[in-house]
């Protein structure tokens, strides 16, 4: 009898680990669940020749494709196949560093009617693709976002090939569900105003300097304001903008109306320049980005770039004409 016993007790325990180590295995592992498997993100950032996404945003989900050339991150233009730019190279790897971060936090469905209500079918998700030459690492359906509170967001995701719908913890879709000029070097000034010794603003009818002395910044037309001044180096140190314009080349815009000079310590000269237009308004070229023509209106990029004096005088100042 008390060999009877000892057997059940016995048998009760096993049950009973065997139950603890499936609810470990489960709740707490994540991938290493057997309804987990199969997600793993697993591809080096390194070696990624191409990446193409298919945003949900995007009119057909047109497809915005970045390869990789010469150690040169370029963005193909979908409107003219031919055509290739400069892309952001910062935000190429910044995705990488996001789906490097995804991790199947829980199984949410494994029934592929419910892929809509996730926003992970093939037309209403988000599909992104990386290649290593002609070998796919990576194709994934970004679906829809949810979360709790303003800091902890989540989204469902799914494999291609794979029906399972998994939830993790990001906010993908900020970073995968955007347009195709997110995607392109947009840099028009990329360097640290600490390091400038001297920017110089020409225009049809004036031109002043900004030289930098002992840290103090100080204006050949007038006395300027130091915090003014400070503000408007910082406000243009690293001036992006996503409004390209393809039609037009840079080489042949002619004389500029506005040029920018700035004078590093420690890099080579930067000139941005200014040219009136009559369908654009403004077009803005960049010696940092080689090829680009950027568009702006009377109150856009080149208000900011291209500074009037009178906004760096001392307040008492104000009324002092060019």
């Amino acid at each position: 009898m008390l060999k009877k016993i000892s057997l059940t007790q016995l048998g009760i325990i096993f049950v009973i680990l065997l139950g603890s180590v499936f609810i470990i295995e489960y709740f707490f592992t994540g991938t290493k669940s057997s309804t987990l498997q199969g997600v793993e993100i697993n591809f080096d950032p390194a070696t990624v020749t191409e990446m193409r996404m298919y945003p949900r945003s995007e009119k057909g989900q047109q497809e915005i494709r970045v390869i990789k050339e010469n150690n040169e991150w370029k963005l193909i233009l979908p409107k003219d196949k031919n055509k290739k730019v400069a892309a952001d190279a910062e935000k190429i790897n910044n995705a990488f560093g996001e789906l490097k971060k995804i991790s199947a936090e829980r199984l949410v469905s494994d029934d592929e009617s419910q892929w809509n209500e996730y926003q992970v079918t093939d037309t209403n998700g988000t599909r992104v693709e990386l290649m290593e030459n002609s070998k796919k690492v990576l194709d994934i359906i970004i679906g829809k976002f949810s979360f709790k509170n303003q800091r902890e967001f989540s989204t469902y995701f799914r494999m291609k090939s794979d029906k399972r719908v998994f939830i993790t913890p990001a906010f993908l879709d900020m970073t995968f569900n955007r347009e195709v000029n997110t995607w392109r070097n947009g840099k028009v000034i990329n360097s640290e105003s600490d390091n400038w010794k001297k920017v110089s603003l020409e225009y049809p009818d004036s031109s002043f300097t900004l030289t930098k002395d002992k840290n103090k910044w100080n204006m050949s037309l007038s006395m300027n304001d130091s915090s003014k001044t400070t503000t408007y180096l910082r406000d243009i140190q690293h001036f992006t903008t996503e409004e390209f314009v393809d039609d037009i080349d840079a080489n042949s815009l002619g004389k500029p109306q506005y040029t920018l000079t700035i004078e590093s310590s420690i890099e080579p000269k930067i000139e941005v320049k200014a040219f009136p237009h009559a369908v654009h308004e403004w077009l803005i070229t960049s010696s940092q980005n080689p090829g680009a023509v950027f568009k702006s209106k009377p109150t856009g990029a080149i208000s900011t770039l291209f500074i009037s004096p009178k906004k760096l005088y001392p307040a008492a100042d104000t009324t002092k004409k060019n």
